[in-house]
């Protein structure tokens, strides 16, 4: 061959390996474009971004650690909401709108004919399976993800939710998913609710019906200690950081109250990534995964200290763990994870007398506003059980009563509420009636008004001021709020979102809204959002959008 020959050899090879490194480049650009295989979303119950954060020196390599430094990252979700709970939190981040539009204010609702709370989702309609509750998501108004991404796909996309709460798990799921799944309080059985008209998967059946995995029959022996040794410079504000031990005695709810339930959690969202063929799917597919990050009511610190630390690092070790069997079973870069908090925790609140041991601290007592509140109504309008009932900042009149007098219901809401406003500790009382029906005011971006929907039978909304605390109830009950002195309160929680064609943004960003997120998600699956109330976020539009241009 002639040095002229080579030459031309030469420059033909190269030629074809430019033309088949743009032809790999394009491919995996297409494949980049494309929806993933599967969106796993990831919610953790009361997540704090401080915590998550102070605490990642304990964590491995496979859990947080790799979301946090491969992922989009975002330190804070404002949820704009006030009260604030998980079945509110949970259903704004899906539906993209407030409860005020959506429906969902709390996990549990009065019912002013049994004079009892009822869970949001009570529905006699339907049956348990593997339960006696009776639920469905017919009290969500409007479309999760979830629900547009089976509209999109004809049915044929699969859509199914776990979670250790029945709210958590179908208020998350909507109304047209293949099935929504938690632990039963009693039997300690992954339940679910006929309203669901597919079949239970064969593996959560043999989950429940397995002694040696199932809950039911491993509760009795289990023990709640540290997984890893405590390290107490990492909690400055705790009060104590001994090694503990809790044994859970056979009592579902106490385990539930545990970081423990986080495990039986993964158990059951392995098995889906394992046996329900996301990996062989032609069509996107969602599966929505609920843990909690909840101080614990049964630790003796009031899950602030070695509790808590153990609390986040058993989390890490669940997320690895999940993590991980999504990249083995599917393929990480054929997933997006989506990993989010409620925007708010649980505290318990102090004792009334302060710390100096003189000066009673500032406290707001439900009890006292309700028993003032009746005798001023009995003053104006006459005798009578005028307050029903007391919760989360929302109070019940007796309409009944009220009806009898023929009085007008704005009228004694109007009055009423300006006589609670007076109360110490009280930041802002509103009558519900301005929130719907003729006399609606537009309060903008008032929390009250983003958190209330105009189906609330409460008659008056309260928010404390800041510095406040709740007093503990007495034996009333018809004051009831958050048990006992545990009451909600707003924190920094973050929002990741990982895998797929996803780069880090290697900083922290600027806080997002969680009206964000359901558009968001509505993107990468290449479907129309549930609502237009928020944007795509920057960070994920601007990453495609790279792709895009590169492609052409």
């Amino acid at each position: 061959m002639t040095k002229q020959e080579k030459r031309r050899s030469k420059a033909i090879l190269s030629s074809l390996v430019a033309v088949l490194a743009v032809a790999v480049n394009m491919s995996q650009t297409v494949l980049a474009n494309e929806p993933p295989k599967l969106v796993v979303c990831i919610n953790v119950d009361q997540l704090r971004t401080d915590h998550l954060l102070n605490f990642r020196a304990l964590y491995g390599d496979q859990g947080f650690r790799r979301l946090l430094s491969n992922g989009i990252v975002y330190p804070s979700v404002d949820f704009n909401l006030n009260p604030i709970n998980e079945s509110s939190a949970i259903t704004s981040i899906y539906t993209g709108t407030y409860p005020s539009t959506h429906g969902i204010t709390s996990d549990k609702i009065y019912d002013k004919d049994s004079h009892q709370y009822k869970s949001v989702l009570f529905d006699k309609s339907y049956l348990g399976n593997y339960t006696s509750e009776r639920y469905s998501p017919k009290s969500l108004l409007v479309s999760t993800i979830g629900d547009q991404l089976k509209d999109a796909s004809s049915g044929l996309a699969s859509v199914y939710s776990i979670a250790p709460d029945a709210e958590a798990a179908m208020l998350s799921a909507g109304s047209e998913a293949d099935g929504a799944f938690w632990i039963d309080n009693t039997r300690g059985k992954w339940a679910t609710s006929t309203y669901y008209s597919k079949p239970i998967p064969w593996f959560v059946d043999k989950l429940n019906n397995n002694p040696s995995e199932s809950l039911s029959g491993r509760i009795g022996s289990i023990v709640w200690k540290p997984l890893k040794k405590i390290n107490d410079k990492l909690s400055p504000y705790a009060r104590t950081q001994s090694q503990f031990s809790y044994r859970i005695g056979g009592n579902v709810d106490r385990y539930k109250k545990t970081p423990l339930i986080n495990e039986e959690v993964t158990r059951l969202a392995k098995d889906f990534v394992e046996y329900n063929g996301y990996e062989v799917s032609n069509r996107p597919n969602l599966l929505l995964i609920t843990y909690s990050a909840a101080p614990s009511s049964i630790a003796a610190d009031d899950g602030s200290g070695a509790e808590l630390q153990d609390t986040y690092v058993r989390l890490d070790e669940q997320v690895g763990q999940l993590l991980n069997s999504i990249d083995h079973k599917v393929g990480i870069n054929n997933c997006v994870v989506m990993l989010c908090g409620t925007g708010y925790v649980r505290e318990k609140a102090p004792n009334s007398i302060s710390l100096n041991g003189t000066k009673k601290r500032r406290v707001f007592s439900p009890e006292r506003c309700r028993a003032l509140l009746n005798m001023y109504l009995m003053a104006v309008y006459g005798q009578g059980n005028w307050v029903t009932s007391y919760r989360d900042g929302l109070i019940t009149l007796n309409r009944k009563l009220i009806e009898d007098k023929k009085l007008d219901i704005a009228e004694v809401q109007r009055k009423a509420a300006s006589f609670v406003s007076e109360m110490s500790g009280v930041d802002e009382c509103i009558p519900t009636y301005l929130f719907h029906g003729e006399g609606k005011v537009d309060f903008a971006d008032n929390l009250l008004a983003h958190s209330l929907h105009s189906s609330t039978q409460a008659d008056l909304a309260i928010t404390i001021l800041p510095g406040w605390h709740i007093e503990e109830a007495g034996n009333d009950n018809r004051t009831e709020y958050n048990q006992s002195r545990w009451y909600n309160a707003p924190c920094e929680s973050p929002l990741i979102f990982y895998g797929g064609n996803i780069k880090s943004n290697k900083e922290f960003n600027a806080r997002t809204s969680v009206l964000n997120i359901a558009p968001t998600l509505g993107y990468i699956f290449r479907i129309r959002p549930p609502c237009n109330r928020g944007k795509i976020l920057n960070e994920i539009l601007q990453q495609q959008t790279q792709v895009t241009q590169i492609r052409k």
